[in-house]
């Protein structure tokens, strides 16, 4: 369940960290054609022209930061982006719940800092 809620995180982090911190341009999965939970979200929620555009810009190298980012504002339109950030923060608490029948130790104080962590990070 954590493993799950992190990927999301992290493929939420690519549309939406502060680009000098995530190492990265913002938005290369969209670029790079990977279909994340955000992308089949969307791609279930967009019509028409929006729908069109938006899959140009999915999987194009070539696409400008302009378009990739008009992608992530379709996302954002529809959803996706927010329906994921939830999920991720979801399954962290699910996680921490999980984490309730250990007994209270250091050991489990530092499971749930990773947990907390996960949902927090920044890159």
């Amino acid at each position: 369940m954590l493993g799950m809620g992190f990927q999301i995180w992290d493929d939420y982090l690519d549309l939406k960290a502060d680009e000098a911190l995530l190492g990265k341009p913002v938005g290369s999965d969209i670029k790079n054609g990977k279909r994340t939970l955000m992308v089949v979200h969307a791609l279930e929620r967009l019509e028409g022209n929006k729908k069109d555009e938006f899959m140009k810009t999915l999987g194009n190298q070539s696409a400008t930061q302009e378009e990739v980012t008009q992608a992530i504002s379709f996302m954002d339109e529809v959803g996706s982006t927010g329906y994921a950030k939830e999920l991720a923060e979801d399954y962290a608490e699910k996680s921490k719940e999980l984490l309730s029948v250990l007994p209270e130790s250091e050991h489990r104080a530092v499971l749930l800092k990773i947990t907390d962590y996960m949902v927090q990070r920044k890159k």
